[in-house]
């Protein structure tokens, strides 16, 4: 790509934006396919009280917020979530979730910041992908070799089943 000219003086071309509009975010009975990633892909969450105190954060957040979690997977170095964007929306809910998991990583295992920077997020626009997104979230453990039974992996659920 070339770079476009202001004034004389090159710049870079502008970077293509990757959220919706700020209200998309804030809108009841939408759902959002999450997925949050460890700093540089680490394993940082490999550890199962580790990833017990995390699911704890994400069910204490999900309720507190209003945000209804319909799947959701903690893996040693990611997580996926399917989500409402709660009372006050998504953006919100991810940044207080993951400063509530930062803060207390920080105080159990000294780690400074444990997300990436950034998080994928999806707007799920049918029942049919919504279904598949869920399934997809649930045997995530099962495809990257956790456990051979879904039922057998204690970090995927829902807020109603835990």
């Amino acid at each position: 790509m070339t770079a476009r000219t202001e004034n004389g003086i090159e710049s870079l071309p502008r970077r293509k934006h990757i959220r919706l509009p700020a209200d998309a975010y804030c809108k009841s009975a939408t759902w959002y396919f999450v997925t949050i990633c460890c700093r540089n892909k680490e394993p940082l969450f490999q550890s199962p009280k580790t990833r017990d105190r995390v699911k704890l954060l994400l069910c204490e957040t999900a309720t507190e917020l209003k945000v209804e979690l319909a799947a959701y997977t903690i893996l040693p170095n990611h997580m996926h979530l399917i989500c409402s964007a709660g009372a006050k929306g998504l953006p919100s809910f991810i940044r207080q979730f993951k400063g509530r998991v930062a803060a207390a990583l920080r105080t159990d295992l000294s780690i400074a910041s444990p997300w990436q920077a950034r998080y994928f997020d999806h707007k799920i626009r049918s029942e049919e992908s919504h279904k598949r997104k869920c399934e997809y979230v649930w045997m995530n453990p099962v495809r990257r070799g956790l456990v051979t039974k879904l039922e057998d992996y204690s970090w995927s659920g829902n807020l109603l089943t835990g």
